[in-house]
């Protein structure tokens, strides 16, 4: 069928200014004729990096788990020591357009086997495309001033893979490994890496009783024998189908209210009263007891840890004023937080106070 527009038949080439919103027929141009999905694509959080609400800067000699920048960790397993760090790009770099900071870990020393260690994300929900095909990207290089490949030999997936982990709790299936790449070459300069796969379908699996079920994605794992290698990771995206969409960058407000599921500082820092931390209300009054209650930003994933991230919280009540005080924490439906401090006997008439000296307080529902 030959294509008409202003007249001319057969043309091969539509004239600037020719196409119109009012010569677009309704429902004319579709998601699938675009050729890659609209809206909200990748299904990694913090992609671009630049969300740290713990302020991680960097670790030396580290033989434990670490949380970095917002829903990033180093991962390790069994005896491992590796240095790891967040570092932001200079402003106005080129090497990755758009990058704002990137993850970065040497590792020191591993014992031998399947000791690893590795950048993650766990993303929640096992069955997020399950049976589809997922495409990821990510840009990566050495750090040592000379290139090397990771082939993660003696685990059972490679150094880039992806984990459908089906959780704890009653009798859940067991994990399923899916491989990215058996082998990576890290160059000395940033170099984009762009891999696609499909992953196992779930239908006639188990899903575990603890709500800890999750796709856990891991990038550049590093064993024994690369003792001395050091990576940068940066941009990352992982979504649906099998084409390299552009990075999908996100407004840093948004990108932050999604990692507060997880994660997230309450109280401000001043000094507050009254019951605050912050921006909170006293709560309920026992004559040896005082509850106040914090609003989250967002509910959470599951119920989350609370400790102390900065500052002292001091009791005043009827009877005496207590300094040092060490709160329990608890957590009391989706979306707040409370904490319960254990003062000195008072009447339950007189309201007790508590205020913190530059008070915060972490809520941390990672996995």
């Amino acid at each position: 069928m030959a294509v008409v527009i202003d007249g001319n038949t057969g043309i091969d080439t539509i004239q600037d200014g020719t196409v119109s919103t009012a010569k677009i027929a309704d429902d004319a141009v579709t998601a699938g004729k675009i050729g890659i999905p609209l809206g909200r694509r990748n299904l990694i959080m913090n992609g671009n990096m630049e969300v740290n609400q713990r302020s991680f800067s960097s670790n030396t000699a580290r033989t434990q788990f670490t949380y970095a920048g917002d829903r990033w960790i180093f991962a390790k397993n069994d005896v491992v020591n590796y240095d790891s760090s967040y570092n932001s790009f200079s402003l106005g770099q080129t090497d990755i357009p758009g990058a704002k900071a990137y993850h970065e870990f040497t590792l020191n020393s591993a014992g031998s086997g399947t000791d690893y260690v590795r950048l993650e994300q766990r993303i929640e929900d096992v069955t997020t495309a399950a049976g589809e095909q997922v495409t990821l990207t990510f840009w990566a290089r050495s750090n040592t001033g000379s290139s090397f490949t990771l082939d993660a030999d003696g685990i059972t997936a490679g150094p880039v893979a992806i984990m459908q982990y089906f959780g704890t709790g009653g009798s859940p299936s067991s994990a399923v490994e899916t491989d990215f790449a058996t082998s990576i070459t890290l160059n000395t300069t940033w170099t984009k890496y762009t891999y696609t796969v499909t992953l196992p379908s779930v239908s006639g699996k188990t899903i575990g009783t603890n709500y800890n079920d999750h796709l856990r994605l891991w990038i550049c794992a590093m064993m024994d024998d690369d003792a001395g290698k050091g990576v940068q990771i940066a941009q990352v995206q992982l979504e649906r189908g099998s084409t390299a969409s552009p990075f999908e960058f996100r407004s840093y407000q948004d990108e932050l209210h999604s990692c507060h599921r997880y994660y997230e500082v309450i109280g401000r820092g001043e000094r507050a009263q009254n019951g605050s931390i912050g921006v909170g209300t006293i709560g309920s009054r026992w004559t040896t007891r005082d509850y106040f209650g914090q609003i989250c930003y967002a509910p959470k994933r599951t119920v989350p840890v609370l400790s102390i991230r900065n500052g002292t919280v001091q009791i005043m009540t009827d009877a005496s004023t207590q300094s040092g005080v060490t709160p329990t924490f608890q957590y009391i439906g989706v979306d707040t937080a409370g904490m319960r401090f254990q003062g000195s006997t008072h009447t339950n008439n007189v309201v007790a106070y508590a205020q913190g000296e530059g008070l915060q307080i972490n809520v941390d529902a990672e996995y």
